[in-house]
């Protein structure tokens, strides 16, 4: 008997089978569609919002009647509208590198395309049209949190043991559409991220692109969840702060996994500690960077302003102290360990002052690693310990030189002037004064005090470090001058050279 697939899993996977040229499966429909007809499929694959539609509708015949009685939604619905984007998704994500049917082994570029698109839908809408379940097989809109409970238990039963383990122990706390699909989702990914670590053994750079974008998608879920315009301006109920949120059920999903997969205790114990650096990695740059970046964050977010406020003052002023709190409990990192540590450092640096605590016992890592590169043979690790060391560094430095626009322009709004990407224009200076006036809006006498001191504050944390870090940090800047015989040599902005221009 064959595996039940979701609705759209079977033209997604001929799409991207068209457009990646990927191998296609053997129950697939035989005639293909051809390279521009997969891609605008694709493209409204990711984009389609039923619910959007029907409201829309529902809009438009009640300002006809005068009357909603008797309208039923769902006899509007089309063809094209049955079937669930995010269930189609969702698949592919539990079924990558676990299924043991060789009719749906999924691809990792299929794999990747899903979890993007759970991404841009997680930024672009509200949870309860990203997540759009109920179209699966309509019933009822809105969808009661019985039949949302019901759907992921049903489809976890099919697509992955661990995750109906997991989704078994779910108990929602209310019968909100919004709390219950963002929560369910959250253990849902964390989950699927926690499994595709563990089953990989040589090849976790292979799939890391993977790993952070479902880390972001969860990132995005959980800062959904914790602030909703219904609850502005204090929190959503029943929630956690955003940092402990996904520590917490991280800890939970591995308490889970550990218990029924047999999974050896050192791996498992190994896999939850890389998941955990890669999903407080992916927070500043998933809720805090947004278009700053350059897109790291797939571009802003949709969300209510004083949301988005609320959100990035949360995870500025608390949530390195929680990462923090949480890896006091483990062992100094090691080993591949202490690269993905240094990396999380680095994400944070650009985005958030780092506390005294966090800096001082984090230098001591970095002098370790500039050691350790600065012999006459250091190894491939040592070499890339030392370069995520130096990445580091340069984030410090280049955050002590923040001014006091730029720190309120990084909680109160979601881009900023200097930040633009290369392949952009330039920012008109009709833009600008926008930008300027929206800034001064939203900035209070408080808030003003509050950017000062930390400008202050980020410009001592890179001196201390220059003072710590120094002696460690000379021979690799002396190496490097040493190498060039052309004041027109390139010089790499990520290394020693790069550093100390930073640092000036």
């Amino acid at each position: 008997m064959a595996t039940p697939q979701p609705h759209l899993s079977g033209d997604l996977r001929l799409a991207l089978s068209v457009l990646y040229s990927l191998p296609t499966a053997s129950d697939f429909s035989i005639q293909k569609p051809t390279s521009k007809e997969a891609h605008d499929y694709l493209m409204q694959f990711q984009c389609r919002n039923v619910r959007r539609k029907l409201s829309s509708k529902l809009k438009s015949l009640k300002n006809k009647t005068e009357s909603s009685a008797g309208i039923n939604i769902l006899q509007s619905l089309e063809a094209g509208d049955v079937g669930s984007s995010w269930l189609a998704c969702l698949g592919l994500l539990a079924s990558h590198r676990t299924s043991t049917n060789q009719q749906i082994e999924v691809n990792y570029a299929e794999a990747l395309f899903a979890a993007q698109t759970m991404v841009h839908r997680l930024r672009r809408v509200k949870l309860s049209e990203a997540i759009d379940l109920e179209f699966e097989s309509p019933q009822s809109l809105p969808p009661n949190h019985e039949m949302i409970v019901d759907m992921y238990l049903q489809w976890s039963s099919t697509l992955n043991s661990t995750f109906l383990e997991v989704i078994n122990k779910y108990h929602p706390q209310s019968s909100d559409e919004e709390a219950i699909k963002g929560e369910l989702t959250v253990l849902s990914l964390t989950t699927i991220l926690y499994c595709q670590t563990l089953s990989c053994n040589q090849d976790f750079s292979s799939i890391r692109p993977l790993l952070s974008t479902i880390a972001s998608a969860l990132a995005v879920t959980t800062a959904r969840l914790r602030y909703t315009s219904a609850s502005i301006p204090s929190e959503a109920p029943n929630t956690q702060p955003i940092v402990k949120m996904i520590i917490n059920t991280l800890t939970m999903v591995h308490q889970v996994v550990s218990s029924t997969s047999g999974a050896n205790p050192a791996h498992a114990a190994h896999a939850h500690s890389t998941v955990l650096f890669m999903c407080m990695s992916a927070i500043p740059d998933a809720i805090l960077a947004g278009g700053d970046s350059g897109g790291g964050a797939y571009g802003r977010m949709s969300m209510d302003p004083r949301c988005f406020t609320a959100v990035t003052t949360e995870v500025r002023t608390q949530g390195l102290s929680q990462v923090w709190d949480s890896f006091m409990e483990m062992s100094s990192p090691s080993g591949d360990q202490l690269i993905l540590f240094l990396e999380m450092c680095e994400s944070w640096a650009k985005c958030v002052p780092l506390p005294k605590e966090f800096v001082r016992r984090s230098v001591v890592l970095i002098k370790q690693s500039f050691t350790e590169l600065a012999i006459s043979q250091p190894s491939q690790h040592q070499v890339a310990a030392g370069r995520a060391a130096l990445q580091y560094w340069i984030a410090i430095m280049e955050g002590g030189s923040w001014t006091v626009e730029e720190v309120l322009a990084s909680s109160l709004i979601q881009k900023y002037e200097n930040s633009q990407q290369p392949n952009k224009k330039k920012q008109s200076s009709k833009s600008k004064k926008r930008q300027k006036e929206t800034l001064e809006e939203r900035t209070s006498q408080n808030q003003y005090v509050l950017a000062q001191n930390e400008v202050h504050h980020r410009s001592e944390m890179a001196c201390e470090v220059t003072m710590q870090t120094w002696n460690a940090f000379r021979p690799l800047l002396t190496r490097e001058l040493s190498t060039f015989s052309d004041v027109n040599d390139e010089v790499q902005g990520d290394g020693p050279v790069g550093g100390i221009i930073a640092c000036a």
